[in-house]
């Protein structure tokens, strides 16, 4: 029986992937023995199993040379891109080539592991993935050239038996291919040298990365005896500027387009040299820079390489790129950086080596990785010397509950440690999950609820530490987590949490690096615009009298930091004529809030004469918030008062590093609410990306677990993109379905779906929530009962808008009403009802009386068609009176769309001739109140 050899690479596969897979495929072509010695049969079928990539020029090469190299020169071997389980269970070998990383081996997983199958690959999360669970049935044979990786039981291993891993550190893993077909005196054609050369000069940055071995020259010395390709190696090289430009070329372009392409290059180029920030850590420069538009074509990667190859300052360079399918992070050093940039893309999911890596992260905001990647570079420079043992002792009092604890119980905690926004959720006194601040975030949760309703499922490793265990360590853990939580447990003491570490921890250990003079920050970025110009469309003056002149004065006499935030900068960017309220927040570490309170008023009151003002303290004793109202203007305004600040008191605006300011608006949900302005110089400040999203008109998320820790803010979210005309960005997006998936939209309490449902008949298309939420499962995860049919929704809206034309004077219909009409209709019986109306926090009095109308309705609704049905009553006022006068206009309402709607489906015709009597009735009744107020 003919048996299968799988070779295979990679996920997100480059150049060396494609072409070290290729190697092995000819070298083992021409003897299976040359990798497997042992063997005594002669014939196999070859499967090249394609990684998923996002690499397009790799995806491009696969599909224009690849494939049809196969279909004309290759017939007895196939390219397949997913697996089979007939294949896998007659493959014999399994060679992968440029890893050795479990988590980079998705796509392989059916056949290195047993009891993973092709059917519940993508649902198994990573049980039956590690070393112990590789299918005995196959032999696996490892070709890399990457170092070890930090993560524990990451790498696969050696054995006894049926794994064998081979590492060769050198620039190409093509190239340890090549010396074997070397070795062996394999002949090759001069594509297959082509297809070889490209993987070692991609690799290798065409022979100028640091990483670069005499192996490479050795290996391209022996492929070019077979002659090569050079216009392929040409146009699929990222160092070509047609391809970096963003297209795949295999022939020469026209002058026109070759221009085009260099204008793009140039112009990316350009951005990226204007976005450049720096910070210094131990006299380590790192240089930070960012493409905002979305690149979804664009290999940036040599343009990236070009900046620091002619920028004689940089020597290490890390490029953000916003992509459709998630954040692309590409990293670049010179020789004489001592920054490992691969062990960085390795943390955060990707990889690399020393001098050049790279990571697609999808389940992160751009903000977010900004944090992990300070941390990560924070830790590998001053957090190695750092013993975890001296910001961490044994006998801290780790602050927890159980998860059979009532939600009462863990406001108790929370109240008396307001600071914190996580308690670690134990089960039989072991790590189980994570509870969000209930409080904090959703006050409308019942205090009877159990922990175990709200508790946020949260696979976090446990960090096993002892006395030489460093912060860099934990900081690892803490990225891979992708949670700024961690748990720790001391060695021997039974898998007990006797810790945890968060973002905070590091946090203040940054802080003590930088007062020390361990880091330093240089900026140069523009992200910072004057604002003045944007206040002329103000046209109540008094805010900007209020804000930039008043405010201004008190900010410099006391020496103070007050800045602009929230939605009043949006709304002025915006050009909205809406600005009745403004929203300020102020730093201080001199003044205690009611001696700021007293001062602010004392010079308000000199310009404005009628002031109300109301002061309200939080929980925490170091913010108040003080709301002011302009009794003659109806202004209202808004400012949080903080007195304690623990950072040191400098502008660190757009590198890595905190503020004040900038900590308070990283806590906003959206972007678009993130940006401030320094009141003294009146300059406006993006330091979370908002410009791009609210010039784009994108509805952007500033942290991804937003939706897991707040559900209720998923309902704000779509208030938010009608309200302001915005498009859900791909990324909240992604979020979004991870939040459903996960569960997390049952936890939305019922009072905010209540308040959601009455917020959006606010709005001209109320019923188009309905559709969004249905698009994204929202409503089966809230409740099965309530069913949405998109073309009745239309109907009833259009009866709505008809009636509202009708000017009926005082007969306002309550649309909440109508709407729990039509969820009730398919609800069922009695107990269902009711079980609905909890679920959307409506009483069951409430529910109840709406259920019962059904019947009343029902007898109306004969009546109807009784009327209709005979020619005599159709002009008969005093029959349509009795026919509707005991029905609310809420149930008249929803009578008509039921009708109406019935009718629809079978004769247009007859639907408008069925509302006759609505119109004439509703008609009548109009002209009889319009007579009465005569």
């Amino acid at each position: 029986m003919v048996k299968n050899i799988i070779i295979t690479g990679h996920v997100n596969s480059d150049f060396d992937s494609l072409s070290s897979m290729f190697s092995v495929f000819v070298l083992l072509r021409n003897k299976v023995q040359h990798l497997f010695p042992q063997e005594t049969e002669e014939q196999f079928q070859f499967y090249l199993l394609m990684p998923p990539t996002n690499h397009p020029m790799v995806k491009a090469f696969v599909k224009e040379q690849l494939e049809s190299l196969f279909t004309k020169e290759y017939t007895t071997t196939k390219l397949i891109h997913s697996l089979e389980e007939q294949i896998i269970s007659d493959t014999k070998y399994l060679v992968i080539v440029d890893t050795k990383r479990i988590s980079r081996l998705h796509h392989c997983h059916p056949v290195l592991f047993e009891n993973i199958t092709v059917h519940n690959n993508n649902a198994n999360g990573n049980q039956g993935r590690d070393q112990s669970s590789i299918n005995k049935s196959i032999v696996v044979r490892v070709i890399d050239h990457h170092p070890n990786s930090d993560k524990e039981g990451d790498d696969l291993q050696s054995n006894d038996t049926n794994v064998n891993v081979e590492t060769i550190i050198t620039g190409a893993v093509t190239s340890v291919i090549v010396e074997l077909l070397q070795k062996y005196n394999v002949t090759l054609t001069t594509m297959e040298a082509t297809i070889m050369s490209l993987g070692i000069y991609e690799d290798t940055g065409s022979f100028l990365f640091g990483s670069t071995s005499n192996l490479e020259y050795k290996a391209m010395e022996y492929l070019s005896r077979f002659g090569l390709d050079h216009s392929i190696l040409k146009n699929n090289s990222s160092r070509n500027i047609s391809s970096a430009g963003g297209m795949s070329k295999f022939e020469n372009t026209g002058d026109h387009e070759d221009s085009q392409n260099l204008n793009n290059y140039n112009r990316i180029l350009t951005t990226l040299r204007e976005n450049l920030t720096s910070i210094s850590m131990l006299d380590n420069v790192i240089h930070l820079t960012q493409l905002d538009e979305i690149s979804p074509d664009k290999n940036i990667s040599p343009i990236v390489q070009n900046l620091i190859e002619n920028s004689c300052n940089i020597h290490t360079l890390i490029c953000i790129v916003r992509l459709n399918q998630g954040i692309s992070v590409i990293c670049r050093s010179s020789q004489d950086s001592k920054v490992n940039v691969g062990r960085i893309c390795e943390d955060m999911g990707g990889g690399g080596h020393f001098h050049a890596a790279s990571v697609l992260v999808r389940d992160q905001t751009i903000s977010e990785i900004r944090s992990m990647l300070f941390q990560l570079l924070y830790g590998q420079i001053v957090g190695k010397d750092i013993l975890l043992k001296t910001i961490k002792h044994q006998q801290q009092e780790v602050l927890t509950i159980d998860v059979n604890a009532s939600i009462k119980s863990s406001l108790e905690i929370f109240t008396k440690n307001p600071t914190i926004k996580y308690l670690i959720v134990l089960k039989d006194g072991k790590y189980h999950g994570l509870l969000p601040n209930i409080d904090s975030i959703n006050s409308k949760i019942s205090h009877n609820a159990m922990v175990q309703d709200y508790m946020l499922s949260v696979q976090l490793q446990i960090q096993q530490i002892n006395n030489d265990t460093t912060l860099a360590d934990s900081i690892q853990q803490l990225v891979r987590n992708r949670f700024w939580l961690l748990p720790l447990s001391w060695q021997d003491s039974n898998s007990q949490i006797g810790g945890v570490i968060t973002s905070t921890d590091i946090l203040q250990q940054t802080i003590k690096s930088m007062n020390n003079g361990q880091i330093h920050h240089f900026e140069s970025s523009n992200r910072s615009t004057p604002f003045g110009k944007h206040l002329s469309i103000l046209q109540n003056n008094i805010i900007y009298n209020i804000v930039f002149i008043v405010l201004k004065d008190v900010a410099e006499k006391l020496n103070l930091d007050i800045y602009l935030i929230g939605n009043t900068i949006y709304k002025i960017l915006k050009k909205s004529v809406d600005l009745s309220k403004v929203e300020l927040v102020i730093f201080s570490d001199q003044l205690t809030s009611s001696e700021l309170e007293e001062s602010i008023l004392e010079f308000l009151s000199k310009s404005f004469k009628k002031i109300k003002d109301k002061s309200t303290i939080k929980n925490n004793t170091d913010q108040n918030q003080l709301t002011i109202e302009l009794s003659d203007s109806n202004v209202i305004i808004t400012i949080q008062i903080t007195t304690f600040v623990y950072y040191p008191k400098t502008q660190y605006y757009f590198t890595y590093l905190p503020s004040p300011i900038k900590n308070h608006c990283y806590r906003t949900n959206f972007t678009m609410n993130s940006l401030f302005v320094d009141i003294k110089n009146q300059n406006l400040y993006d330091c979370f990306d908002a410009i791009y999203d609210i010039n784009e008109d994108i509805l952007n998320l500033n942290h991804s677990n937003s939706f897991k820790d707040n559900p209720s803010s998923i309902l704000k979210m779509f208030l938010l993109q009608y309200e302001f005309d915005l498009t859900i960005s791909n990324d909240t997006k992604r979020y979004l379905k991870n939040a459903v998936s996960d569960g997390d939209v049952k936890k939305i309490e019922g009072a905010s779906i209540n308040e959601f449902l009455h917020d959006i008949f606010k709005f001209k298309k109320p019923f188009q929530f309905l559709y969004d939420l249905k698009l994204y499962g929202i409503w089966n995860e809230i409740s099965p009962l309530i069913k949405i049919e998109s073309s009745y929704y239309d109907l009833l809206q259009d009866i709505l808008n008809w009636y509202d034309n009708l000017h009926i004077r005082d007969l306002k219909p309550d649309r909440f009403k109508i709407l729990m009409l039509t969820f009730i209709k398919y609800s069922g019986n009695e107990k269902k009802t009711i079980e609905l109306g909890k679920r959307l926090d409506v009483s069951e009095e409430e529910i109840m009386e709406l259920y019962n109308s059904k019947s009343d309705i029902n007898i109306a609704a004969k009546k109807v068609k009784k009327w209709i049905a005979d020619p005599d009553h159709k002009s008969d006022a005093n029959s349509l009176n009795e026919m509707f006068k005991d029905l609310k206009i809420e149930y008249l309402l929803f009578l008509m769309s039921q009708i109406m709607y019935k009718l629809k489906k079978t004769d247009n015709n007859e639907m408008f001739i069925n509302q006759a009597p609505f119109t004439l009735f509703l008609n009548y009744l109009n002209l009889e109140r319009i007579n009465k107020t005569q």
